[in-house]
């Protein structure tokens, strides 16, 4: 895979694109703000996450983990979710890897046409829409049909994280660009610490 380069035009690019009816991130900046000051803030921006990508690290002010319910203890771990309440700037940045991992995979001919998830105008609807019509395809034509199981599950929770980074090791995807906390896999990302407890 190639090098991540982020462009001031790409990045002004995205920020003018970004929809001002969002939820304020936990960095308290407004979409509005970003999208009025886009010219201005563009070069910081761009230096800001070339930064991030380069040196595969990326500020833990990003990933506060976010509360089960508005009036809990935050000491206690199991009030807390697997789950990040990120801003909008770090969107931006997800949006850069994600859009240059996309183009390397479609580069090397990479999805299935089979492959639901994880794919542009793909979803577990697509699928069912096509398994369904297969079925029914098989069934007009006095075919034997045979179902054993259909289950749609969370896929991300189940991913075995080590497999996906050998997987993605093999399709050229080179760790550096899968290294930042955000997108490390790993289960540190996903449960913080709160008072020493995991």
């Amino acid at each position: 895979m190639r090098n991540i380069n982020v462009t001031s035009k790409g990045v002004e690019k995205m920020v003018n694109n970004v929809n001002v009816t969002k939820a304020i991130g936990p960095d308290g900046i407004h979409s509005c703000v970003l999208k009025e000051m886009s010219k201005e803030l563009s070069d910081i921006l761009a230096h800001l996450f070339q930064q991030f990508i380069n040196r595969s690290t990326i500020s833990d002010e990003y990933l506060p983990s976010l509360e089960k319910k508005p009036d809990t203890c935050i000491s206690i771990p199991s009030n807390y979710g697997p789950v990040s309440l990120t801003c909008i700037t770090c969107k931006l940045l997800e949006h850069i890897i994600c859009s240059n991992l996309m183009q390397h995979f479609k580069d090397q001919n990479i999805p299935n046409n089979i492959q639901h998830a994880f794919r542009k105008y793909h979803s577990c609807e697509t699928q069912l829409v096509s398994v369904i019509h297969d079925w029914e395809t098989s069934i007009e034509n006095w075919k034997q049909t045979d179902i054993f199981i259909l289950e749609f599950e969370k896929a991300f929770s189940t991913v075995p994280h080590e497999l996906l980074k050998c997987k993605l090791s093999r399709y050229g995807v080179r760790r550096k660009n899968i290294k930042l906390e955000r997108l490390d896999l790993n289960t540190e990302y996903a449960m913080r610490g709160v008072n020493g407890c995991n």
